[in-house]
């Protein structure tokens, strides 16, 4: 039985895995399966603990880490956006529960058996992908991930554990298989992330290796740290030679100066501090961030605005700041562990591997500062593994004390089953209709977009009742409706006043359960406008003040712009239209066709005003927007929530 436990265990793993390294955001049926996995790992470890006895570590990294958990927990008591902190809380929350999975498993050395061979071999299989997209498809080495450096840290926290065991078997002279064979993975890893060219990851990564280094040199010797040294040095000097020193001689000669080169990111920082000012004790909720951002944000700001790209700042500002207390006292209670476990004396070998544990989370840890680690799914997974394996390292050697639940002695096997199974029921549930209401909802917008509109009501309508307050069904639900009020006669004031109100039901319900979204408000005006016999003569007002509103969530929210500036348009207020048009402009948008239209409309009115000398900026505007779209690859999700997609509200 105990085998069997082990490989379904490590296989729950392994799957969840590969599903969290092709989640990028939108698709969150990914998620819902990665944290169905590990969850049922969770339950498994419980149920099979009842003979043994739930044993329950107590140390400063166990404690602050499940406070650290808990705390996320509480702060989803005063979110504005419950349906998007339930799903972060399970996201950020991951490393906790990845690390208590593991820790409360019976079978810990057999799942460490499989692991320790899946991990180096997943990752060499990534890095595999990405050196095809380098050298075959001339491409940023991303491997299936969309941010270059998220790859880079994921390798990073398995190639530092990996030095570390290649510092150990160097001195086992009768295997030299194994020796060239690690080795040869080690170059691997760091020629990957060499030829990520990342400023933050070479820094983070050589401060990992040197301290890595600098305490195994007593208990490995010179040898076995020259041939690791020189494995880091002969990956880079590669990775340089095949990008032609653009490495060595661009990226990291910026480093000489910090203030420019950190421009893209001082940028994000100094608006997001403006934000955190603004509730800096309690947080705004998690994964609201990159909602409640854009009044904040600088306007020539080139980055998509959904990450702080500094985990510590980001997590103070949606989850409070004992949230961060919190996270930092886990990582600090990390190194009060490791310092206490090496005055023990502790064997090579264990020795050697909480190092190499320790030296990848604290590489992490560090590049955390500049990128945003901790919101991507698999490198939150292995952080949880590595935590939960570095603590029972340490705890052998430190007398870290443990508790052990005896729960055969209340509860006989059947009935322990029962509680287990139905304390864990609820999020399981929870997982399986959140990826069940995701993929509805993505069919019911496809059959809105082939014009079945009565099939994606009926899709939209299971959806809502799947997963109540989901926003974002509620105002693509809403703005189907307005297209269906646009097809019913004028005659049928019954049916239309029905959909209206419907329509004007769920968006209520919309703004209730998230009040930064701009596609609520500028679907309101719209429906308001179109439906100026339903509204009542306050119409134009109520319209006014939503779409005002919405640019207020969102200054570059530019479809809303030009819905605004034809209603004013239609009125023959044209110069309040150029003006709403022209207040987006000063705004960086990412490069996609869409904004084109309304760069030209903005230069086409501006003419048409006399702005002869503005028209023509703009104009120029344009066309160099044109030129970057024909210069991009074919575009990916960029987004862990876009929301109601331009196709439905721009029509």
């Amino acid at each position: 039985m105990s085998p069997r436990v082990a490989r379904i265990s490590a296989l729950a793993v392994a799957i969840a895995l590969g599903l969290a390294v092709f989640y990028h955001g939108p698709q969150l049926v990914l998620l819902a399966g990665a944290q169905f996995l590990l969850v049922s790992w969770f339950a498994l470890s419980i149920v099979t603990s009842y003979a043994g006895g739930i044993r329950l570590p107590v140390s400063p990294l166990s404690i602050s880490l499940t406070l650290f958990w808990l705390w996320l927990a509480i702060s989803l008591w005063w979110t504005k956006v419950p349906v998007t902190s339930v799903i972060n809380f399970w996201w950020v929350g991951t490393p906790a529960l990845v690390f208590w999975c593991y820790t409360l498993s019976p079978e810990r050395n057999r799942i460490r058996f499989w692991l320790a061979r899946f991990l180096p071999a997943g990752a060499l299989a990534l890095c595999g992908f990405a050196m095809v997209q380098l050298f075959v498809r001339h491409e940023p080495p991303r491997s299936t991930f969309i941010n270059i450096h998220s790859f880079a840290a994921l390798v990073m926290l398995i190639a530092l554990p990996l030095s570390a065991y290649f510092l150990l078997v160097q001195k086992q002279r009768s295997r030299r298989a194994l020796v060239y064979g690690i080795g040869a993975c080690v170059f691997a890893f760091f020629f990957a992330i060499a030829s990520t060219e990342g400023r933050g990851t070479t820094v983070s990564l050589i401060v990992g290796m040197t301290v890595l280094m600098v305490l195994a040199w007593k208990s490995v010797g010179t040898r076995p740290i020259a041939v690791l040294l020189g494995l880091l040095v002969g990956a880079y000097l590669a990775a340089n030679l095949i990008l032609h020193g653009e490495f060595a001689g661009g990226r990291l000669a910026t480093l000489s100066d910090p203030a420019s080169a950190g421009i893209p990111r001082f940028l994000i920082w100094r608006g997001s501090w403006d934000m955190l000012m603004a509730n800096p004790w309690w947080g705004i909720g998690l994964g609201t961030y990159y909602l409640a951002w854009p009044p904040y944000r600088d306007p020539t700001d080139a980055s998509l605005g959904f990450f702080v790209h500094n985990d510590y700042l980001q997590i103070w500002i949606e989850a409070g700041l004992p949230a961060l207390l919190l996270l930092l006292a886990a990582f600090g209670s990390a190194l009060f562990l490791l310092v206490r476990f090496l005055r023990h004396r502790p064997p090579v070998t264990v020795r050697l591997e909480a190092l190499g544990l320790f030296c990848g989370l604290a590489a992490v840890a560090l590049h955390s500062f500049f990128d945003f680690d901790f919101y991507i799914l698999p490198v939150s997974i292995v952080i949880g593994l590595a935590l939960g394996r570095f603590h029972e390292c340490v705890s052998g050697t430190s007398s870290v004390r443990e508790r052990t639940l005896q729960p055969k002695k209340i509860l006989r096997p059947w009935l322990y089953r029962v509680v287990v199974v139905s304390f864990f029921l609820a999020p399981l549930s929870y997982f399986v209709v959140l990826g069940v209401s995701d993929q509805l909802f993505k069919r019911g917008f496809t059959l809105a977009a082939e014009g079945k509109l009565p099939e994606a009501d009926a899709v939209f309508t299971w959806a809502e009742r799947l997963l109540s307050f989901d926003d974002k069904v509620l105002a693509t639900h809403a703005d189907l409706y307005r297209h269906v009020l646009q097809r019913v006669p004028q005659a049928a004031e019954s049916e239309r006043r029905a959909l209206y109100e419907a329509a004007l039901a769920m968006l209520d319900e919309a703004q209730s359960a998230n009040p930064y979204r701009p596609l609520i408000y500028s679907v309101r005006a719209r429906l308001l406008e179109e439906n100026r016999d339903l509204a009542g003569p306050q119409w134009r007002t109520q319209a006014e003040a939503a779409y005002a509103r919405a640019l207020s969530c969102d200054p570059r929210f530019f479809w809303t712009r030009l819905a605004y500036a034809q209603m004013l348009l239609a009125s023959d207020r044209a110069m309040e239209a150029y003006g709403v048009l022209e207040g987006g402009m000063y705004y960086w948008y990412y490069p996609v066709k869409s904004v084109l239209v309304y760069y030209e409309s903005t230069a086409r009115l501006a003419r048409q005003l006399g702005q002869e000398a503005r028209a023509v900026e703009i104009e120029h505007l344009s066309e160099k927007l044109r030129q970057a779209i024909a210069g991009m690859a074919p575009a990916r999700p960029i987004a862990p929530d876009l929301g109601l997609p331009a196709v439905m509200s721009a029509s």
